[in-house]
Formats: C-alpha cells, structure tokens, sequence
C-alpha cells in the first residue's frame, strides 16, 4: 500500500524529497539526536546574546535561569513539532501541505526559507568566517591587509575569502546530505565542548577562581524585571525559530517518536546547561579581570 500511494504522489507531481521516509531510512537513534543540536548552542551568536544578557544588567544567577528556562522550552517545542515526522516519517515540506495545501504551503515556506536563509545559516556563516579570518590571520599576518580598503557590502577582501570558504563548506554539508551531516555532528560535538571548556577554565582561572564569577551582581536591571527575564528568556529562543518549525525533517529519521524525544530533551537541556556554565564562565570572568570596556569589546568583536 506504501508503495502504491508513493506511486500515486509521485504521477501528481510530487518529488521524492518530499514524500514520507521509508523505514529502512528511519535509523537515526538517542544517541543521533542528543549530538544534533550541540554545535547549535554552543556558537559565537548565542555566546553575544548571552554577553547582552549582562550588558542589560542581568545577574549570573538571573541569565542562568534565562538559559535553562529557554532550554527547557526549546526542548518541549522541537520535541513536540517533531512528534508527526517521527511517527510518520513526514518531513517539513508535506507538514505544511497537510495544512495548507499545495498551493498555501508556497507562503509559509517562503517565510520559513527566509528565516532559515538570513538568521539560521547567514549569520551563522558570517559569525564563522569572522572566526576563520581571525585562525588564517594568525597562521598568515599577511592575508589580514590583502586588498587594503576595498570591501564589497561591508566586507574587506579578507573577510570576503572567509565568508566564501566557510560557506563553500556549510553547502558542502548541506548536498552531503541528512546522513552525512549526523556523522559530522558526532564527530565534531566533542571538539566543540574542548574548545570551550578550556576557554571556561582560562576565564575561572583569570577571575581568581570560581568564587568572583558567582559572586557577580551585575548593574542591574532598568524596569520590571519580570519583562526584562521574559524578554531574556525570548531572546534565546527566538534563535531557534527556524530548526523549531522544520524540525520534522530531522525527526523522520528517527526509529522511534521515543529516540527523538529523548534524545533531543536530554541533548539540548544537558548542552544547554553546559552552554550556562561556559558563557558565564567566559564572560564574567573576563570582566572581571578586563573590565566592563573589555567585556563589550570582546563581544562586539
């Protein structure tokens, strides 16, 4: 029967990309979703965003809170929205036919495509290359004053070649497609928490130990605190609007709507409690060793 209505949707104009994932495809486990989502949470935007938190006032224990409540319903949205992709091996793309139509479904997918195109991969290629540029410019002074002051849109021919090169990658991963990225995300999550936990223990360490970084009050908050904590709480979350509403095309993979619900519930609270205590970590610390010009410097930059 499975076959015959593949069949069918393919004669009415249906691509195989869209259609529901067979179950011999359905392989991805706990283990799958619980490193998906760590290179997500741990980046250079969400360690700015977590800078702001402070920079508006915030106290440790007021954005650890933001974090974990954020964390907690990312968790729940992405678990929930990914339920139908799980159960039926329905990706994105059909979830919104089944809602508007074949036609409708053009309007939500646009706006989902824009999200996804500017804030979910843009800025995250931009943030990258910003990083790359600084790695290369450490191995090859030189290649910082390539082009002198020409830039195109804002961007120096140094920040050009990165951008191209960390996009080039990016799309490498995207056409290697949903197999060849979970392999990547299992190999490089582990890299991902060395690199900032050595960065966590150099801040701890630059602080004078643990006891200064949650001791720190802050400035504190400027109006009602209950809408500036929401507004922090949103703040996070908002990052996640694209992978929350095309979650699915991860979670028709899954073996089980069980593997995704525990795998992504324990991977993103766990990732995002590693997160809290790293980004504190980082950027109380320089702070306090720094002070509060440093601190703004180090985040804008």
């Amino acid at each position: 029967m499975e076959h015959l209505n593949r069949e069918e949707l393919k004669q009415n104009g249906f691509s195989e990309d869209i259609l529901p994932t067979i179950k011999e495809k359905r392989n991805w486990g706990i283990s799958n979703y619980t490193t998906i989502w760590m290179g997500s949470v741990h980046n250079i935007p969400n360690y700015i965003a977590i800078g702001g938190l402070f920079a508006i006032g915030l106290s440790v224990g007021q954005v650890f809170s933001a974090i974990m409540v954020a964390a907690i319903l990312i968790a729940a949205i992405l678990v929930l929205n990914g339920h139908a992709g799980s159960k039926y091996g329905l990706p994105f793309a059909m979830l919104l036919r089944s809602s508007f139509g074949n036609k409708g479904a053009v309007i939500p997918g646009v706006l989902r495509g824009v999200i996804a195109a500017i804030m979910w991969f843009g800025f995250q290629t931009f943030a990258g290359s910003q990083a790359l540029a600084i790695l290369i410019g450490k191995i090859w002074p030189g290649f910082l004053t390539l082009g002198g002051d020409w830039n195109l849109l804002g961007l120096s021919l140094p920040g050009l070649i990165s951008f191209l090169i960390f996009w080039a990658f990016n799309v490498a991963l995207i056409y290697g497609g949903m197999d060849l990225l979970g392999k990547f995300a299992n190999i490089l999550s582990p890299l991902v928490y060395i690199v900032f936990g050595g960065m966590a223990i150099w801040a701890i360490n630059l602080a004078g130990g643990i006891g200064p970084i949650l001791s720190y009050t802050g400035s504190g908050i400027s109006g009602n605190p209950i809408i500036v904590f929401l507004g922090a709480v949103t703040v996070i979350v908002a990052a996640w609007a694209a992978p929350m509403v095309s979650v699915s095309d991860f979670t028709r993979l899954s073996r089980t709507p069980k593997d995704q619900a525990v795998g992504q519930t324990v991977g993103l609270v766990v990732t995002y409690l590693l997160f809290a205590v790293a980004s504190i970590a980082i950027i109380v610390g320089s702070e306090i060793a720094f002070g509060v010009d440093a601190m703004s410097n180090n985040i804008i930059s």
